[in-house]
């Protein structure tokens, strides 16, 4: 299983208000993560942890429900134009966590993956986790529901069956890797 580590100075309440886990750069999402553990970033001055608490230790867990793509943030690079598009990690559930270490390994960036075979390799007991849903509304529904219902209409508009309704959805002059 893989999951995806997030150094974050934002606490659970942000990510609420965000519907998510807000603004990674999509280039690194990967769509095979099952969920994504974010790790207190006590180094950045927009912290919002107590200052007693460890850099570093897992506080949040969510299983991954999708990703949504925001606005492109544009930067001026040697006289080009850059778009770095960010998006969402959209959650099924989430939980708390209190304060594990999980071997945070540095680098270059604040999120990294790792392939585990299941949540105690990483310290986490699944089964004494408290899991809330994270609220979807229809602005947040995971693509593949908002497809499968889209041709579920249209079948029926077209009296057939829905599986004889294959949309297609293409996206032009964006690069994107999930």
């Amino acid at each position: 299983m893989k999951i995806l580590e997030y150094l974050s100075f934002k606490n659970a309440d942000t990510f609420k208000k965000e519907k998510g886990v807000a603004y990674l750069p999509t280039s690194k999402l990967r769509v095979n993560t099952k969920y994504i553990i974010c790790l207190k970033h006590m180094n950045d001055s927009r912290c919002q942890f107590d200052s007693g608490s460890k850099h570093a230790a897992a506080h949040f867990i969510g299983e991954i429900s999708g990703y949504k793509l925001t606005n492109p943030d544009v930067s001026i690079k040697e006289g080009k134009k850059k778009k770095t598009y960010r998006g969402i990690v959209q959650l099924k559930r989430w939980a708390s966590l209190p304060d594990i270490d999980v071997m945070w390994t540095p680098k270059s960036s604040t999120m990294h993956y790792k392939d585990i075979s299941n949540l105690s390799d990483m310290g986490i007991d699944e089964t004494s986790l408290e899991w809330q849903t994270f609220g979807t509304t229809e602005d947040e529904k995971d693509l593949s529901l908002i497809v499968k219902e889209s041709e579920a209409a249209i079948a029926k508009k077209l009296n057939l069956e829905s599986d004889q309704i294959k949309l297609t959805i293409e996206i032009v002059n964006l690069k994107v890797t999930l």
